[in-house]
């Protein structure tokens, strides 16, 4: 005599249980997944507001006020900004003279500081 196998239910008969059961995984998930949503969000936000915030580190100060020192040492010597344009090369240029033109010294190192300040190399003509 053989054993008689227990009846499984029809798929159509745990259809119901199993949808719910899915349900209640995917609304876990979904609120898993909302709440590190969330929780990224507000570390960006944070992220943000901090790079918002002006900075107190004595080295960016000190830049800062060395880099208005410097501008207005190169302001009190600039005379004049001259423009200009080659058609025939396409190209354009920007010119700069000090005060006293005839000082080649403090034109020189009025365009070191220029260099140094707008972080460009100088080109120096003879």
């Amino acid at each position: 005599m053989g054993r008689k196998r227990k009846q499984q239910p029809s798929l159509e008969e745990r259809s119901p249980a199993l949808e719910a059961q899915a349900d209640r995984l995917l609304a876990e998930q979904d609120h898993d997944l909302l709440l590190r949503l969330v929780a990224t969000a507000e570390a960006i936000r944070e992220g943000m507001e901090t790079i918002k915030l002006p900075s107190n580190d004595p080295e960016y100060l000190r830049r800062l006020q060395t880099s208005d020192a410097q501008r207005n040492a190169i302001a009190n010597q600039v005379g004049a900004l001259h423009v200009y344009s080659d058609p025939d090369k396409g190209e354009t240029w920007i010119g700069v003279s000090v005060n006293n033109r005839r000082d080649q010294a403090t034109a020189i190192e009025t365009a070191r500081q220029m260099g140094e300040h707008f972080e460009a190399k100088v080109i120096r003509y003879d």
